[in-house]
């Protein structure tokens, strides 16, 4: 095809788009009907204008019989009804799929007299009330069921089309784009004349090292999409299923403006359609049985979309019948899945498991549109094998919930790189809850056995605990006597537990790369990557390290609103703890801490009397009040700071800082606070019953917040 014919396929099939978005809404939506009706009108008349251009004669025809209806219609000759939008959403799926038979083949095939002229007869029938002009392009008053079986079949066929390989990109986008390639080229032919023995290369390293972090963020900023473009199509979808299916349904959303990268909302698609179908199909109740249960006639379908700790998560959620444990667990001891001791002594979270089992159902009947669980092994494959995760909920007779968690981006993740017997292993940050080292002095009792498991008792709640080294069954390599052990408290697919490791090394943002079929079959690795050093290394999958473990989900044995509270509470009393001055405790509220960076002393600049560190294209201000940059560069020129990397959510609008500490000691609840007799204002906390000082940039933030805990 010539590039004429290609835009003309990727803006038609977008009009087409926004006509299935508007036709859905229209329905519901009567009063908006003159701005509706005008958006499907332009759709199918740009379409008919183009064609005659292109000479797609077939396409041509098509579009001139919806013209002409949908002419009657903004007339106000015909008022809008659910077979006049029935009817118009097949026009939608005919053109949709002479479209894409003209992608794939470079023309409209030879189907046009009979299935052509069949939807045309339809749309001449819809419009004999207005006017039966059009019913001279008819060769058959076709019956309705006939003609959509044969349009959901056109629209079958259209599948990934040339909207779904285009981007559309903000012209401000491109520009900043090219401008960080032109700084890139620059500073290569800088360091290339220059040569790694010049003075000024550690300057120019840090340039290449921001300009190559400000390119990255350009371009995944550029495949970033909003979520809403994959929620228009669900609409049109649950309408179809409801009347097949004989409910009352409508779909609400949120979140349509979350940002995800272009190939996650392609990847994601078919598990999101997936759990929609289920939810219609077998979650909402039929009408009859929703009166009989004092619910509203019509169901509830919620498409939710939001960010948390560096994923989006998607909520397919729905008010219908819920799934019933017990049913579950017969299924399965029928199955031979589990035994009935077994299943007597599982909770609810590990029965709705089951469901993600290969072939695993509770439905009554199996029906032409799905099974509530067939097919969710599948979707959560489809899931995992992007690097997410799939969570499910279900009380029943209140409704079912099912969660999808996803990476930003495919490509390129922050990751914390940990050694264990004598290999390095990536851990996903976005699985990392928080980093634990326990001294030698306290190794050996620290860990406690429970029966044939171990555990390690923090703050309180019994972690288990997972040797890396012992569950990859690797040499141990034993470093200094007086070193203790880290421990990475990870949390996946509602298990957490600590990850015992030799050493910890820098975070790094990492560039996943696809792992081979012999890697693939050991199911502990979601992809590999070479590290800043050049070494190769492995990235866990978090969810498989907890499941091969045997590692159980979390009990929830508090309710719901006790839950809610003890979180609340611990959130708000979490305090950083640090070292900054010889033998001085300090702490910082713990969600005021973004990173924890290990920074050359070369990158910390010095501007009018302030300590200044140029990070991820920003000037943040690091405040250094043990003095620890004179020490070090005492000490060392080639030696490294810690960071603390202090961001503004939530905390009145104060602009990202940098703390300076000597080393980082625990993360633990605050007990209570002093305070200073002349100020007023809170100096002292009991943290782990040892006094701490509190931050100076922090005080206002920590005095309103915590509270004495138990």
């Amino acid at each position: 095809m010539d590039d004429l014919t290609k835009e003309f396929i990727a803006e038609s099939q977008e009009g087409l788009d926004r006509m299935e978005r508007c036709l859905t809404e229209l329905e519901t939506r009567p009063e908006e009907s003159e701005r509706l009706v005008g958006e499907i009108f332009r759709a199918v008349h740009t379409i008919k204008g183009t064609t005659g251009f292109l000479g797609f004669e077939r396409l041509e025809k098509l579009a001139h019989a919806g013209e002409h209806l949908l002419g009657s219609l903004r007339d106000g000759r015909l008022k809008v009804s659910s077979e006049l939008i029935s009817g118009l959403l097949r026009l939608q799926d005919g053109l949709r799929g002479i479209l894409s038979l003209i992608e794939e083949t470079g023309g409209e095939g030879q189907r046009s007299s009979e299935e052509d002229g069949e939807l045309i007869a339809e749309l001449a029938m819809l419009n004999s009330e207005g006017d039966a002009g059009v019913a001279v392009h008819a060769e058959a008053a076709v019956p309705a069921g006939e003609v959509a079986g044969k349009a959901s079949g056109v629209a079958a066929l259209s599948g990934a089309g040339m909207s779904d390989k285009t981007l559309r990109i903000d012209v401000d986008v491109l520009n900043r784009m090219m401008n960080l390639v032109g700084e890139l080229v620059l500073t290569r032919n800088q360091m290339l004349q220059s040569g790694t023995g010049a003075m000024n290369f550690p300057e120019l390293a840090r340039r290449l090292d921001s300009v190559t972090a400000d390119l990255r963020e350009t371009v995944m900023q550029a495949r970033m999409q909003p979520v809403g473009n994959l929620f228009a199509k669900f609409p049109r979808m649950v309408r179809d299923l409801a009347r097949t299916c004989g409910r009352s349904v409508r779909v609400e959303f949120s979140g349509q403006e979350t940002g995800l990268d272009k190939s996650l909302l392609e990847a994601i698609k078919d598990p999101l359609t997936h759990a929609v179908r289920n939810a219609v199909d077998h979650g909402i109740e039929q009408p009859e049985v929703r009166m009989a249960a004092g619910k509203p006639v019509e169901g509830c379908l919620r498409l939710r979309a939001f960010h948390q700790s560096g994923s989006v998560v998607i909520e397919v959620a729905d008010d219908g019948a819920g799934i019933a444990i017990e049913r579950v667990l017969a299924k399965a001891v029928e199955r031979g899945l589990v035994t009935e001791d077994h299943a007597a002594g599982m909770s609810e979270r590990e029965a709705l498991q089951l469901i993600f089992l290969p072939g695993f159902s509770t439905a009554a009947a199996v029906t032409n549109v799905s099974g509530r669980g067939v097919g969710m092994d599948v979707v959560r494959a489809n899931v995992e094998k992007v690097g997410g995760s799939v969570e499910i909920e279900s009380k029943v007779g209140v409704g079912t919930t099912l969660r999808l968690r996803v990476p930003l981006t495919l490509a390129i993740v922050p990751a914390l790189v940990v050694r264990s017997g004598g290999q390095s292993f990536a851990l996903p940050q976005t699985a990392l809850v928080e980093l634990v080292y326990v001294p030698a002095r306290e190794a050996e009792q620290a860990v406690e056995r429970v029966g044939t498991s171990e555990v390690y008792r923090l703050r309180e709640r019994l972690l288990p605990v997972v040797w890396l080294e012992r569950l990859l069954e690797l040499e141990a390599v034993r470093g200094e006597e007086s070193h203790g052990f880290y421990m990475a408290v990870l949390e996946a697919e509602g298990c957490r537990y600590g990850l015992v490791v030799d050493d910890l090394l820098a975070p790094e943002e990492i560039v996943v790369k696809p792992l081979s079929a012999v890697l693939r079959e050991i199911g502990l690795f979601s992809g590999a990557t070479v590290l800043g050093n050049g070494t190769l290394a492995l990235i866990l999958d978090i969810g498989a390290v907890a499941a091969r473990a045997g590692v159980k989900p979390m009990e929830e044995e508090e309710t719901e609103a006790e839950n809610v509270e003890v979180q609340a509470e611990e959130e708000e009393a979490s305090f950083l703890v640090f070292e900054d001055r010889a033998r001085e405790r300090t702490a910082l509220p713990l969600d005021a801490v973004e990173r924890i960076e290990s920074v050359p002393l070369e990158q910390i600049e010095y501007a009018r009397g302030r300590t200044l560190l140029q990070y991820r294209g920003e000037l943040l201000p690091l405040s250094d009040d043990g003095h620890v940059l004179e020490e070090l560069e005492a000490g060392a020129k080639d030696g490294a700071a810690t960071v603390l990397i202090c961001g503004d959510a939530g905390r009145g609008g104060r602009k990202r800082m940098g703390v300076v500490v000597r080393r980082v000691l625990d993360v633990s609840p605050g007990s209570r606070l002093e305070k200073d007799e002349a100020t007023g204002e809170m100096e002292l906390a009991l943290v782990k019953e040892k006094l701490t000082t509190v931050h100076r940039e922090f005080v206002e933030d920590v005095e309103p917040e915590l509270e004495e805990v138990a």
